[in-house]
């Protein structure tokens, strides 16, 4: 404003103080934030006058900053009535007009405040450019400037520091039989396993321990090897004592009971059964994968060396499965 001229304007008990950026009452300074300061500056600007919503998103918010604007304009014209004491039923101050905007109504003293017009993306022309307004913004965007320096360093010390190694907090025993476990898998209530006596029985128990329990598998030798995905079904391989021959013929064995069925003419060792259902299996050094009751079986890479275990690291819809063989030399 102009030297010599007034940088104070009032209304009722109230002045705010252009040059120091303040509102005050009876001569004492009222804390406001300096968004509601803002909106107090415009809406002075064009007292008696209409002040639309979309004129203060523009003047209060640039192009490029996401935020909830109804929720941010609400927010700062509660604080702005509270800081005036003014009712939005019964205002002295700022009338609100529904949906459009706000107008000033009190008789305004002092020098007019003077508008610089300004464009928005839209080449529309809109009122007013507070110098305050640009600091606000430069605040704003040193301070998410800082935000991202700080995440990006604390990104790179996390990806930097070496992972811990897994460690064994605690044990309980679930069985007391004294027999040997072998291929152990579970549907989350139950673990079924084969007890290492010539691969005669499967059995099961609870995953909080208790007695185990045979699982009547009308097979010579059953090896269970995997449960489906949907829990309803063990994946069975029918062991062979023939020297030198891992193959054996697979079965799917309903549960709780019911009768196993065969799966296919395949035959292969290490089988698992894919989160999608497919079946996967080795047959030498060389995978393969079939569908979930064994057909259409179709070679998809070679080991290296004799697999002897099939897992699935992750997967993902209509994508190829990842996997982790482990091998031995034969």
């Amino acid at each position: 404003m102009p030297a010599g001229i007034s940088r104070v304007v009032r209304f009722g008990a109230f002045e705010v103080d252009l040059q120091e950026g303040e509102l005050r009452k009876s001569g004492l300074r009222v804390k406001l934030q300096e968004q509601p300061f803002q909106i107090l500056i415009i809406l002075l600007e064009h007292p008696g006058q209409t002040v639309t919503r979309e004129e203060l998103r523009h003047r209060l918010w640039s192009a490029d900053t996401f935020v909830d604007f109804d929720h941010s304009l609400n927010s700062s014209i509660k604080k702005l009535r509270e800081a005036l004491g003014d009712d939005s039923d019964n205002p002295r101050f700022i009338e609100t007009l529904h949906r459009r905007g706000y107008r000033f109504i009190a008789p305004v003293e002092g020098p007019p405040i003077p508008s610089v017009p300004v464009k928005d993306e839209s080449t529309r022309t809109v009122e007013a450019s507070l110098p305050s307004m640009n600091h606000l913004k430069s605040r704003r965007k040193w301070a998410v400037t800082v935000v991202l320096i700080t995440l990006a360093i604390l990104l790179v010390s996390w990806l930097r520091s070496p992972s811990s190694p897994p460690r064994i907090r605690a044990s309980e025993q679930l069985t007391d039989d004294g027999l040997q476990k072998v291929s152990l898998v579970t549907d989350g209530n139950r673990i079924y396993y084969t007890d290492n006596l010539s691969y005669h029985r499967i059995a099961q128990v609870s995953v909080r321990g208790g007695k185990s329990a045979a699982v009547d598998v009308p097979l010579p030798m059953p090896l269970v090897v995997d449960v489906s995905a949907n829990q309803s079904e063990l994946l069975v391989q029918q062991s062979t004592t023939e020297l030198g021959n891992f193959n054996s013929a697979m079965w799917a064995m309903p549960l709780p009971a019911g009768s196993p069925r065969r799966l296919g003419s395949i035959t292969g060792h290490d089988a698992v059964w894919a989160p999608d259902g497919r079946l996967v299996f080795a047959k030498g050094n060389d995978l393969y994968v079939a569908g979930h009751n064994g057909e259409n079986p179709q070679k998809f890479a070679s080991a290296p060396d004799f697999p002897t275990s099939i897992n699935p690291v992750k997967t993902f819809k209509n994508v190829t499965v990842r996997w982790v063989v482990e091998t031995f030399e034969m």
